[in-house]
């Protein structure tokens, strides 16, 4: 990362400035922003003693040395605004086999690929897909940028930060994610606040505050259920597939955002 102008930019034991924005963005909302990113890259400078730390998602952090003590730059890259990871979070939980955790990523993936197909419209191909491939979604083909990818999985609760390259599968993402816990909603939520803080355009700000005003309404998994996927013949591959993942899912989760009864 090369040097940055210390005259240009402000810093306080509480502010971390972010790029073109003197005024620097609060401690508390720099926690948030930087909630669930992973460590890709580390530099030290022997010569500025500066430290530099790229993170998942296009941010970047310079701790700088100075004769004062330490100021720390925040840098963002506005064209990976939707490749920050998604916090998916299943609250008190304490069964750490191997298996179990491969269960909730299967789960995760196959509910990932039905919500981004049913909201692309590929009902009919999705249909013929399940009806060929005894059920499992994960070789339906999607572009390389649309496949789920995990970054790290973690114990205390369940907490895993999953990613996608494409603007839609990071929508689908963010669907689960808000849907399963209180706590997964609140942390991307808080990101998506944070994430409209750092845009630097009026187009960019106005995108992100559309993403957050979407990921409030917590009940959108519920939507698509019942409007897209309840109204199919009770028999049809797409809702037999989407209440089976979902039940997975759902008995991890804190939350019962859909009856998923079978009303046959």
């Amino acid at each position: 990362m090369a040097d940055q102008d210390e005259s240009s930019t402000k810093f306080s034991r509480v502010k971390i400035a972010y790029e073109d924005e003197s005024d620097g963005l609060h401690l508390n909302d720099f926690e948030k922003f930087m909630q669930g990113a992973t460590v890709t890259d580390f530099r030290y400078s022997t010569i500025t003693g500066n430290l530099s730390l790229d993170f998942t998602g296009g941010r970047s952090i310079q701790v700088q040395r100075r004769k004062d003590g330490f100021g720390m730059l925040l840098t963002t890259k506005p064209e990976d605004f939707y490749s920050s990871p998604v916090p998916i979070v299943f609250k008190d939980f304490n069964d750490y086999r191997l298996a179990t955790s491969a269960e909730i990523l299967h789960s995760l993936n196959e509910t990932y690929l039905l919500l981004l197909l049913i909201n692309r419209g590929e009902l009919d191909p999705l249909r013929q897909h399940l009806l060929t491939s005894q059920g499992v979604l994960s070789s339906y083909p999607v572009a390389d940028d649309e496949q789920l990818e995990f970054i790290s999985v973690s114990r205390g609760s369940w907490f895993g930060e999953m990613w996608t390259k494409s603007k839609e599968g990071v929508g689908a993402l963010k669907t689960i994610g808000v849907a399963m816990s209180s706590k997964g909603r609140e942390l991307i939520v808080r990101r998506a606040e944070a994430d409209t803080k750092i845009q630097e355009s009026n187009a960019a700000k106005a995108q992100a505050e559309a993403e957050l005003k979407r990921l409030e309404v917590s009940d959108r998994l519920f939507e698509i259920y019942h409007k897209q996927i309840k109204s199919l013949n009770i028999d049809d591959p797409v809702r037999l597939k989407f209440e089976q993942e979902y039940l997975v899912l759902q008995d991890y989760s804190e939350t019962k955002l859909i009856d998923v009864t079978p009303d046959r």
